[in-house]
């Protein structure tokens, strides 16, 4: 039985402060994000090779606001494009760093995913996972292969895009299933056990006060 999640994007992984001191204010973009990656960034040769595919990247933010220990979380990409993700986002990406309660820049931990498109022409899209906030435990937790029964039931393999809302609380407020654009009862059952094991650590306003996101992820249910 395998099971496959993608978030946000649409990927797996985790990412939180971990070991990092906990930031009173998190860490903001400068300038659009769209910007650090785009479609003139695609290789010719990655697109004579038809390399294409999305990835989930994570890294360390300085206090400086700059980026390192740039790895990908998930991939469907090929190594390459991975690797020139990593070297743009290194180039480019800026931030206002992560602050304490007193105010001082602090190192964080940031996320984004990237997906390299082919069709209907070559594209790059770069994307904030969950609207900012970060999750608070491994999603490969929040839906396992033992799963597989109680949300398929007889219904058989699915692959579900779930649209989710994340109150400022942390916790998932709202979240539709699709199969194909439309809502099915797969798609709700994974839903509804996504939201009994799902958490997140909501990004902050300017006064500190914790705001909603919404996010997207993707779940491949397969039975071999």
């Amino acid at each position: 039985m395998r099971v496959g999640i993608r978030a946000a994007i649409a990927f797996a992984g985790l990412s939180s402060f971990g070991a990092l001191a906990a930031p009173a204010s998190a860490q903001t973009p400068k300038g659009d994000i769209a910007t650090w990656i785009t479609t003139a960034d695609y290789p010719a040769e990655a697109i004579s090779a038809k390399m294409q595919g999305a990835l989930r990247v994570t890294f360390t933010i300085t206090p400086q606001g700059g980026i390192a220990d740039c790895r990908a979380l998930y991939s469907s990409a090929p190594p390459a494009l991975v690797r020139w993700s990593c070297i743009l986002l290194s180039e480019r990406a800026e931030y206002d760093p992560a602050r304490t309660a007193a105010g001082a820049a602090i190192a964080s931990t940031g996320e984004l995913t990237i997906e390299w498109n082919l069709a209907p022409a070559p594209n790059v899209v770069v994307r904030i996972p969950f609207g900012g906030a970060q999750p608070l435990t491994d999603l490969m937790g929040w839906l396992t292969p033992g799963d597989y029964g109680l949300v398929t039931g007889e219904r058989g393999d699915a692959t579900v895009e779930m649209l989710i809302e994340i109150g400022t609380d942390g916790r998932i407020s709202a979240c539709k299933g699709l199969e194909a654009g439309v809502e099915t009862e797969t798609g709700r059952q994974s839903c509804a056990l996504l939201a009994t094991r799902a958490s997140f650590r909501q990004p902050v306003d300017a006064s500190g006060a914790p705001i909603a996101t919404r996010g997207r992820m993707v779940m491949i249910w397969r039975h071999p």
